[in-house]
């Protein structure tokens, strides 16, 4: 268990499907693969255990972690301290916490779950499937006889005794289960084995992608901010890059790029899915857009109570240090975003809402602040400046 306590929940989405918000409190056990949503404290589930054993301890909500994206969520509540979680199977979940410090420390607990985990893995499902698949083979059938393999889904109890199967064969699979969890290799381990590498095009280093490219700006964010400008529909899009496109197929789009199955983007009509990957790729990167060791220093400028001349030169000290990679992919970027602002009245985006979308997503510290929310806050203020003071900045 890696994380636990009381968090309000509502679901956004499930298989696809809106949802009607219904906050609920619930007690959220987080996991390595998965996140636990239960009706009562683990205090109150060990007592009721103690005294029978009816199974009244099952999750009400069981989240696979697998391929699963965590962002922040403001604009879609108007309580404090919202966070979503969107998962491969098509369910959105809205997190909150009233106290907004407690709220980032469990973003970030839950986002470095998600990170650990293989994203070329097939999934939790795959392994339990195969795993009931090896035990049925104990039991030898006649030939004139056909049988169905369950397949479990990642909100099913793995402790529920399914019709006409044993207990002991759920106390195998459950054994099974647990030394699988406990032996399974860290990705650290992976990597120094050559077994785990970065992906060509998502989550690697943004040097090695533009040597590979042959330009200071990957292909990737040149092609998707092509397309979204494009056409003038796409730039008046209501909510563009804060509402969320379909997770599904922003998966589906990412593992083709990986390819380079470039056709797949000039296929995409849905603006949302299009702002998402972009998202995802800057999110994605080994190291920040503005590298970690310029985080304390942006933060500074951010704070600096001086003349606003002193407050433009700090920043722009800070982007002329930036490799030329960064400095060319953040002002393309940077470049795009205002043109998105020029549409503000059909898309309702200005530049804070935007700066609210790109701030913990371009930077972020090396090591976890004591003061996250302060933080976090800052890093919006840190992309407003770089929006509002563009053309005194980037003088390159």
């Amino acid at each position: 268990v890696l994380q636990q306590g009381f968090l309000h929940k509502t679901k956004l989405t499930e298989n696809g499907k809106k949802i009607r918000k219904n906050w609920t409190s619930s007690w959220v056990v987080l996991t390595d693969l998965f996140l636990f949503l239960f009706k009562e404290s683990s205090a109150k589930m060990s007592t009721t255990t103690a005294g029978s054993s009816t199974g009244t301890n099952k999750p009400e909500l069981c989240v696979d972690l697998n391929g699963a994206t965590i962002e922040w969520a403001a604009v879609k509540s108007s309580r404090k301290g919202v966070f979503q979680v969107s998962t491969l199977l098509g369910v959105q979940l809205l997190l909150q916490d009233e106290d907004e410090t407690n709220a980032v420390v469990w973003f970030n607990e839950i986002k470095r779950a998600i990170q650990r985990l293989p994203c070329g893995t097939k999934g939790s499902n795959i392994f339990i499937y195969s795993l009931m698949k090896q035990g049925s083979r104990k039991n030898k059938l006649g030939r004139t006889k056909s049988t169905k393999v369950p397949f479990l889904g990642s909100t099913e109890d793995l402790t529920a005794v399914a019709p006409g199967s044993s207990r002991e064969r759920q106390d195998n699979l459950r054994d099974k289960l647990r030394k699988f969890f406990v032996r399974r290799p860290t990705v650290d381990s992976l990597v120094k084995k050559g077994i785990w590498k970065d992906e060509p095009v998502f989550g690697c280093h943004l040097s090695a992608l533009c040597h590979f490219d042959g330009s200071t700006v990957p292909k990737f964010v040149q092609q998707v901010i092509q397309l979204i400008e494009s056409k003038q529909e796409n730039m008046k899009a209501d909510g563009i890059y804060r509402a969320s496109g379909n997770l599904s197929q922003i998966q589906k789009i990412r593992c083709q790029v990986d390819q380079y199955n470039w056709a797949i983007l000039e296929i995409e009509d849905d603006v949302h899915v299009l702002t998402g990957c972009l998202k995802l790729f800057f999110r994605e990167l080994k190291e920040p857009l503005i590298p970690c060791p310029l985080f304390e220093k942006a933060l500074q400028a951010t704070n600096y109570q001086g003349p606003n001349p002193e407050r433009i030169r700090r920043y722009r000290d800070i982007v002329e240090s930036l490799p030329t990679e960064n400095y060319d992919t953040l002002q393309y970027l940077l470049q795009h975003l205002l043109k998105i602002t020029e549409y503000r009245e059909h898309n309702r985006m200005h530049i804070s809402n935007l700066a609210i979308v790109f701030g913990p997503t371009l930077m972020w510290a090396a090591t976890v602040s004591n003061n996250l929310a302060l933080d976090m806050m800052q890093q919006n203020l840190v992309v407003e400046a770089l929006l509002n003071n563009y053309h005194n900045i980037f003088n390159r």
